[in-house]
Formats: C-alpha cells, structure tokens, sequence
C-alpha cells in the first residue's frame, strides 16, 4: 500500500508537470494571436486612412469643381453682360449718328433756303440800287446839262478858244457883256461840211435862260 501511495504520489507530479506544459503552451500562442490579429488591424488602419485621404482628396476636388463651375458662371454672366451692353452702345450709337444725319440734313436744306432767299433778296436789292443809282445818274446828267446850250453854224477857225467866240457872239449880237461862261467846246464832228456846234456852259441857269430868250 505505501508502494502504491509512493507511486501515486510520484505520479502525481507528472500530472502538475503536464498541466504545466499546457499553460506554457497557452502562454505562448498569446503573443503570436496578437500579432496575427496587429496583421489583420494594421491593413484596416491603413485602408481606413486611405479611404480618408480619398474622401478628403474628393472633397478638395468637389469645392475646386464647384469654385471653377462659379467661376465659368461669373465669367459667362459677365460675358453675357458686356455683349448687352455692346449690343445697347450700338443701338445707341447708331441712332445717335441717324438723328445727327438728320440733323444735317435739315441744316443743309435751310441753308440752301436761306442762300436762295438771300441770293433772291440781294439781287432785288442789287437791282433796286441799280436803278437808283441809274436814276441818280439821270437826274445829275440832266442837272449837268440844264445850263447847256448849242450855237451852231459858227465856222472854225485855226488856234481857235471858243469861250471868246461865244463871248464875242454873245456881245455883238445879244449885246450880252455880264454872262459867265463856264467852259464851251466843239462838240463832235462837222456833217456834210459843216462845222461841229459849240457847247456852252453857262455857270448859272439863270444866264442860260437870258441867252435863250434874247435868241428868240
């Protein structure tokens, strides 16, 4: 009986000695499922940053879409803005140049309006003063002559003054002394042998009405 107690006994160590290989094998196998299961997280860490990392890089890429697309509406609305306003200044320009043609247009007509009624109305006056100065003319060459006479048939002679031949005649035959001649010539040519009358001017008309009236 002690020998079975003794073997028991011994055995009994085996037992403690294989729970004990067990637990070291337990212990072991820990580190290892750890670094199995660091494998298996750090690809999920990294796939999880890189999914970040898109997302972030998509959501850069967005606001650059969005700020370019605003931009190119900006752009086109400014575009579309100038073209208008071209399009208005033409419009304006052009009916600005059609009323300023007009405009010319109307300024020439009454130009030439008033040039033909000018034209017109000098031309009546150029002949109105014509005729004025015509008449004046008239009026001073019948003025001139009212103290004119003619003596005719008084033959020439050579070195001949005929203020002393109307004086003589005006003597001898009007028995006229107190007349004051002006100036006498000889008017023109003789006819058919004849001599050209003399024309006397008398310096008051007064002498030339006494001369014509001693003639009678």
């Amino acid at each position: 009986m002690s020998g079975l107690n003794t073997q028991k006994k011994a055995e009994k160590p085996e037992k403690g000695t294989g729970k004990g290989r067990k637990d070291d094998s337990c212990g072991s196998s820990e580190p290892s499922l750890q670094r199995h299961v660091s494998n298996v997280q750090d690809p999920t860490k990294r796939l999880t940053r890189s999914s970040s990392t898109l997302l972030e890089h998509e959501g850069i890429s967005e606001s650059v879409r969005l700020a370019i697309d605003t931009f190119k509406i900006t752009v086109d609305e400014t575009l579309k803005n100038f073209s208008d306003c071209l399009k208005q200044l033409e419009k304006d320009l052009g009916s600005a140049v059609d009323f300023q043609a007009n405009r010319i247009d109307d300024l020439e007509r009454k130009f030439l309006t008033l040039e033909k009624s000018c034209s017109e109305n000098d031309i009546g006056n150029l002949q109105n003063r014509l005729k004025a100065q015509a008449d004046q003319i008239n009026k001073l060459e019948r003025m001139s002559r009212r103290n004119n006479f003619r003596l005719v048939g008084c033959p020439c002679e050579e070195n001949e003054k005929c203020e002393d031949i109307v004086q003589s005649i005006l003597t001898e035959k009007f028995k006229m002394t107190a007349v004051h001649i002006e100036r006498a010539h000889r008017d023109g040519r003789g006819n058919n042998g004849r001599s050209p009358h003399i024309l006397v001017k008398c310096l008051s008309y007064k002498d030339k009405m006494n001369i014509l009236r001693n003639a009678d």
